[in-house]
């Protein structure tokens, strides 16, 4: 289930349609979403403009604004200024309609208590049936009629298929960022070096919530355990600890407080819980571990850390540690791929490359090559798939779905930086690309972190026929759309939507581009839908930068242009 179609069952179950004969709805939920970008939507009135764009550009009659609060990137629940914001809009373009009142749902993580600010606001709307709240779990708040039909379990059913396990949700939004990280020794001596760094900076959520679970089982007769976090890298991880504490009620410690001054009298308590951002060579945990016992050599101690490294976990999914004759378990969320490398065999030493500070990547807006060649190597090589009929097989090509696979939440953040950079992205993004595995896996990155509307053209579509003059575009384009609809293709629906709503921009987006094929192609089917292409971009473009002749930005992560290898 996708993000669309969510919304539609959402409507579906507000507003219950007649059964067809075969067991089909009758009425179909068109549905336009307006993602609100809580990088710029800071304000009250950001807000209430995003909201006010989205609803003007739906260009119809609206039978209902559900409106999607149940999944901010950093908090549990809703900023009071969106809430703010929302009310702002709503005032203005929603129950001033001449149609009359539209219902308003607002889908969020919780019911709030009554006595929180944003739900005295919202009280005289849910009391007079204007708005309705549907909270993850199901439950309903507002006299609107029509929340009688919601059905606890459909609903917090179709949230959990459409948002996945959440662990799995943590891995596509854990950053993997490519670079040279020098690890010293606690005597200030170089110890090894390693190609990545983790980031997790938009994984606030599911870090909160799965390590909330962890301590939750960790608890014994006596209460919940303290929590031990060792974080100096990794803030990312320090803000989730710390809204685990808040929102639990349970003390933390910072452990290198610990191993740092051992002579220092601090009280560990009899249970607590150990949590890091990775395993590796399990040294660091093995010092830690050692802090705390010497503090407290009775300590009940469990162990959680977000990510494992190949080289610390086993084969039976757990990874064991000794430490002062006892064994410890090791729970972690994540399994990733990280090789340290002694000095000796690290190239980027061998080339005398500065260290790469983490979370300094924002210094560059391409691909720098050394981080390009880090993943292709690691992905190696393969023939190339997928091959259009505008030109000849490139041969082998680096192994793009590894690539993708292992580093879409990168690449994704790499992209929304550029696009950001060349400045007036639309505030509703939206790409067009094929159908491609490469292309779609890093659509689902962009979708995933920053919500960007994806629409998929079928790969067979971009390898047939298209007419060049516009004349015969419009009459091709007629006849796929009847086609098409008669099959219910998703992206005709999705392009002739946007064609009705008018003045929409979009990105053209590929794997890599050599000879503008397929960028022409997607090109034509957008202008044949009276959609305005805003920019291409593709991860890799081998195309001569004297033949990138468009009237728009063409970009891309790295280029590798045959002019300048000659």
């Amino acid at each position: 289930m996708g993000e669309k179609e969510f919304y539609g069952r959402v409507a579906a179950l507000l507003f219950p349609a007649s059964e067809g004969q075969e067991g089909q709805p009758v009425i179909q939920f068109p549905t336009v979403t307006t993602p609100l970008d809580h990088q710029r939507c800071s304000r009250s009135d950001q807000v209430s403009e995003a909201l006010s764009l989205g609803f003007v550009r739906t260009n119809s009659k609206v039978d209902c604004l559900i409106v999607d609060l149940t999944n901010p990137p950093y908090r549990l629940l809703p900023d009071h200024h969106i809430l703010g914001g929302l009310l702002d809009f709503l005032g203005k373009e929603v129950y001033c309609q001449a149609e009359g009142t539209i219902p308003v749902v607002l889908l969020m993580p919780v019911i709030l208590v009554e006595t929180d600010i944003a739900m005295r606001a919202l009280r005289p709307y849910l009391d007079d049936g204007r708005i309705g709240l549907i909270a993850d779990d199901g439950a309903v708040a507002g006299s609107w009629r029509a929340l009688q039909s919601v059905s606890q379990g459909e609903y917090s059913g179709a949230l959990k298929r459409i948002r996945q396990d959440t662990k799995s949700r943590l891995g596509q939004k854990m950053i993997r960022q490519p670079g040279h990280f020098k690890r010293m020794r606690p005597d200030g001596t170089h110890d090894h070096c390693l190609p990545f760094f983790f980031d997790g900076r938009f994984c606030q959520k599911e870090l909160i919530e799965l390590i909330g679970q962890y301590v939750v089982g960790a608890k014994v007769e006596d209460g919940l355990p303290t929590i031990l976090y060792h974080c100096p890298e990794s803030r990312w991880l320090y803000d989730a600890v710390m809204a685990v504490s808040h929102t639990a009620r349970v003390e933390t410690i910072d452990v290198d407080v610990l191993d740092k001054t051992p002579n220092v009298p601090l009280l560990v308590p009899r249970n607590c819980v150990l949590v890091v951002p990775l395993i590796d060579t399990l040294r660091t945990v093995k010092r830690l571990l050692d802090a705390i016992l010497s503090r407290n050599p009775t300590a009940r101690i469990s162990i959680l850390s977000v990510i494992t490294t190949d080289q610390a976990a086993s084969d039976l999914g757990a990874v064991h540690i000794d430490v002062r004759g006892t064994r410890y378990e090791i729970s972690y969320l994540l399994r990733a791929n990280r090789s340290p490398m002694t000095s000796g065999n690290c190239p980027a030493c061998r080339m005398n490359l500065d260290a790469t500070m983490p979370d300094s990547d924002g210094r560059y807006l391409k691909l720098t090559s050394y981080n390009l060649w880090t993943m292709f190597l690691e992905a190696g090589t393969k023939p190339e798939a997928d091959v259009p009929d505008t030109r000849p097989s490139i041969g082998q090509v680096p192994d793009l779905l590894s690539v993708l696979k292992n580093n879409s939440p990168y690449l994704a953040l790499k992209i929304n930086t550029m696009l950001r950079a060349i400045g007036q992205l639309p505030a509703d993004p939206i790409i067009l690309h094929p159908g491609e595995d490469g292309a779609r896996a890093l659509a689902a990155s962009l979708s995933s972190l920053y919500s960007y509307t994806t629409i998929e053209v079928p790969q067979e579509l971009l390898r047939s026929q298209l007419p060049e003059q516009n004349g015969e575009m419009m009459k091709w384009r007629a006849s796929v759309v009847a086609d098409q609809e008669r099959n219910n293709a998703r992206w005709v629906t999705e392009l002739a939507s946007l064609e009705r709503r008018g003045g929409i921009r979009i990105v053209l987006m590929d794997e890599f581009n050599r000879s503008g094929g397929t960028r022409s192609r997607l090109e034509r089917i957008a202008r044949a839908f009276a959609l305005e292409v805003w920019c291409y971009f593709c991860f890799v473009d081998f195309q001569s930068a004297s033949d990138r002749r468009t009237a728009y930005p063409h970009l891309s992560l790295y280029d590798l242009d045959p002019d300048l290898a000659q």
